[in-house]
């Protein structure tokens, strides 16, 4: 649960600026951080403040920046708010390490702060102003610190307990959490979203909505694995499936099959239209297990999973960034889409849709799009800072998409993301056009997400932010897997990145 600490507002001058810090580096201790986890915060919170009332409020001291500071389970977060002129990275020469100039410095500080951050959110409100939001977490509260004992497992056991004949799935309790945590540090080793090595921070997502945790229990209340619906906003009507991992003791094959049933069991409960999952390109017993509950491949995503990913199905090291595949199961089919697919993509469309049995039908764009001048375009951006990468959720198209979109996409550029995936709406006939702009700027076909866009179907496309990807490996004979990694590989730019 958060606690407010303070609320405050400062004038938009630079001579507050120290006192400010001061005051945020003494909350920061209060909370447990440490030294070089309050120099990090210190340094962000600084780089952002100072872009703040330098370029959105010009140093005018008749405006000032409202800041509130929250206590979080496992760290602090700090949230800005101003009303001054929104961020635009368009007129940021973008900062870079390898070719660092003079006229890249300007955008430094906001390349060290999402560096140093575990949390950095960017928000403009429209006549509400801008919401910057700042996150650390303390590794004081990570499992391995309250546990020192915990080691990880870096082989299986010679010989797997059996799997016991009565297994309870129920839902995540609080005192479990602890437990919940040192199994997916045996399991992943730190390779896995960091969120899930913290008690205090499942116990928090589970209670606000975020996620929701289930777990294999045994009579005696042993902790065998664990399931989770991930929730990436309050008004998705999908929900990710993941965060499984099974206790490093016992066969696995049987408690992910009955956590995987109980996890679809939850999502129709909660009237979701369809879950998804993703998988590294490199496992194959996780595909055939979510196959057989009736998942089928929608895309494939290049540059998903980050260096040294680790999973028990991956045997040899990850060196470079890997793709992953994109699995769907619709849990309410009686809806027929209408949808405007993209020229070029028509044939890849109809194969994906083909296969995972979604009832559609394909209606020509007219020859020209016109945009209703009166509306504006609404973009959602949802970031994954441990995989460095950001979704881009084109939820409404008016006369000013063109300039909307590529604001949001050169300000993920600039916080150097790896992969960005853009989620256009299928069922809009805007699509075609925005789809022909986005590749004209580099963006390559991935696939489809249904119903991830305000209820409506998503085509996905992806940019791959010059990074090298691991390309040479998918571990599946899955016929639509196989045919969007065929026509990935033989990509141009993607061939120049891929191994």
């Amino acid at each position: 649960m958060k606690q407010r600490l303070a609320q405050l507002a400062l004038p938009a001058s630079l001579n507050y600026l120290h006192a400010a810090v001061e005051f945020i580096r003494s909350l920061a201790d209060t909370v447990g951080l440490q030294k070089d986890e309050i120099d990090d915060l210190h340094l962000a919170f600084e780089e952002v403040m100072v872009n703040i009332i330098r370029h959105g409020l010009e140093e005018n001291p008749d405006d000032s920046v409202e800041l509130e500071c929250l206590r979080l389970p496992t760290g602090l977060q700090v949230t800005l708010r101003d009303k001054g002129n929104p961020f635009d990275p368009d007129l940021m020469p973008q900062y870079s390490p390898q070719a660092p100039d003079e006229n890249t410095m300007d955008s430094l500080g906001a390349y060290l702060a999402e560096k140093v951050l575990d949390e950095l959110e960017y928000h403009h409100l429209g006549r509400h102003g801008n919401l910057t939001i700042l996150v650390k977490h303390g590794r004081a509260y990570r499992i391995d610190a309250t546990n020192p004992e915990l080691t990880q497992e870096t082989s299986s056991p010679k010989e797997l307990k059996p799997v016991p004949d009565n297994i309870t799935i129920r839902p995540l309790r609080t005192n479990e959490a602890v437990e919940v945590s040192r199994t997916a540090y045996r399991t992943y080793g730190y390779t896995y979203e960091p969120f899930i090595y913290f008690p205090d921070r499942v116990v928090h997502m589970n209670r606000t909505g975020k996620l929701d945790s289930l777990v294999a229990v045994d009579n005696d209340g042993v902790i065998l694995g664990h399931i989770a619906l991930k929730h990436p906003f309050s008004s998705a009507h999908i929900a990710e499936m993941g965060v499984t991992f099974v206790n490093p003791d016992y066969e696995s094959a049987p408690i992910l099959n009955m956590l995987a049933k109980a996890a679809l069991e939850l999502a129709e409960n909660q009237d979701l239209r369809g879950v998804y999952a993703k998988l590294p390109c490199q496992t194959s017993y996780s595909m055939s297990g979510l196959l057989k509950h009736g998942f089928h491949t929608t895309a494939l995503l290049a540059g998903l999973f980050p260096v040294d990913s680790k999973s028990p199905e991956i045997s040899r090291p990850i060196t470079r960034k890997s793709g992953g595949i994109l699995l769907y199961k619709p849990l309410v089919t009686k809806r027929i889409r209408l949808l405007f697919p993209p020229w070029d993509h028509t044939r890849r469309l109809q194969k994906i849709y083909d296969e995972s049995g979604i009832s559609f039908k394909f209606q020509a764009p007219d020859a020209q799009f016109n945009p209703d001048p009166w509306s504006d375009t609404v973009v959602r951006s949802v970031t994954t800072p441990f995989f460095n990468i950001a979704d881009m959720y084109i939820e409404k198209v008016g006369a000013n998409w063109e300039q909307t979109i590529r604001v949001h996409w050169r300000h993920l550029l600039l916080e150097k993301k790896d992969a960005i995936y853009i989620h256009l709406d299928l069922e809009n006939p805007a699509t075609p056009f925005i789809c022909k702009r986005c590749e004209d700027w580099g963006f390559v076909f991935a696939g489809i997400l249904p119903n991830a866009n305000n209820g409506h179907d998503a085509l996905v496309l992806q940019y791959i932010n010059n990074v090298q990807l691991e390309m040479c490996h998918l571990n599946t004979d899955d016929a639509v897997a196989q045919s969007l990694f065929n026509d990935l590989k033989e990509n141009e730019t993607i061939r120049e990145l891929g191994a």
